[in-house]
């Protein structure tokens, strides 16, 4: 299956390249082969959602990660509405393509990941921004699918009581990366890296 690339419209950062440049996470154990098949599972779950998934063009190597992200999505009760939507900041001057946003249960509309690899604590951090730059006036609740080959996965989920938190800290982090951080923002993210174990 043929991945369509994202062209880039934007000269500003991304929202993981925010986080990664002002230390809140290290994309470095992410290799070129885990990013294409990112990608290609990303594609393939997206083609699922909208109806329109051809499974025979799916590779073998990344059908397990789609079969568990099928299964997540059955027995967390999600019902996407949107899928691969972008976002963009004039605040913070930076832009981020979140994964899916839905509801789990039928409960509140939440922002959900999906991750073919480790899910890092700075995950937090984005769902945080995509959910204020989707709507800030409004308090996401965040979810995560952590997908393995064998068509298992880990479910993650965020308080919903530690979003302001959270977008306070991703701030903070975004300003550190273009240079602008204070000394509260210093203050912030150091207690949060301490509390969640990010060097």
């Amino acid at each position: 299956m043929k991945v369509p690339s994202r062209i880039r419209k934007h000269r500003n950062p991304s929202v993981t390249e925010s986080l990664q440049l002002g230390g809140a996470v290290d994309y470095s154990f992410c290799t070129e082969e885990a990013k294409w098949r990112g990608g290609e599972v990303h594609y393939a779950a997206l083609l699922l959602d909208q109806g329109v998934l051809v499974r025979r063009s799916v590779k073998k190597e990344y059908r397990g990660y789609l079969d568990a992200y099928e299964r997540g999505k059955k027995e967390t009760h999600f019902i996407p509405v949107e899928m691969e939507g972008e976002v963009y900041s004039e605040e913070l001057d930076i832009y981020g393509h979140f994964d899916r946003i839905g509801y789990f249960a039928n409960k509140s509309l939440a922002i959900a990941d999906l991750k073919t690899c480790k899910m890092p604590p700075a995950t937090a951090l984005q769902l945080a921004l995509y959910g204020w730059m989707k709507d800030p006036s409004y308090f996401w609740p965040r979810f995560g699918w952590e997908l393995s080959a064998d068509g298992r996965y880990s479910f993650r989920k965020w308080s919903r009581s530690t979003f302001k938190s959270d977008l306070e800290v991703a701030k903070a982090v975004v300003r550190r990366a273009q240079g602008k951080s204070t000394g509260s923002d210093e203050h912030r993210i150091a207690n949060w890296k301490r509390e969640n174990h990010v060097r």
